[in-house]
């Protein structure tokens, strides 16, 4: 039986704009190309799930703090909230405290 297949590419903000100049073009390049060499439709997921409803459902992990959890870092989605501790072995005095909102008292 064949089925509808959802190809899902992910990426970071970050890879557009400032950080990686021409990222956004090379990335409406390689969609351009792939839509036309191997016939891909680009679509939604509200889209996608409209026309081929879900047949099973998955569990995902709670994580710390029941907010989930991040590939990136042991300490879940805090690594894009707050400061969690982790950081970069050569750049010893880092830190990630600008991401927690200030406190005013």
């Amino acid at each position: 039986m064949k089925r509808a297949q959802l190809i899902h590419a992910a990426t970071d903000g970050e890879t557009y704009g400032h950080h990686k100049k021409f990222g956004d073009m090379a990335l409406a390049y390689a969609l351009r190309n792939a839509v036309a060499k191997h016939g891909f439709t680009l679509i939604n997921y509200g889209a996608f799930l409209e026309q081929f409803p879900p047949e099973f459902e998955v569990e995902l992990k709670s994580g710390p703090h029941n907010e989930g959890t991040a590939w990136s870092c042991s300490h879940g989605v805090g690594r894009w909230k707050e400061d969690c501790g982790c950081k970069v072995q050569w750049q010893s005095s880092w830190n990630q405290k600008w991401r927690k909102p200030c406190v005013m008292h």
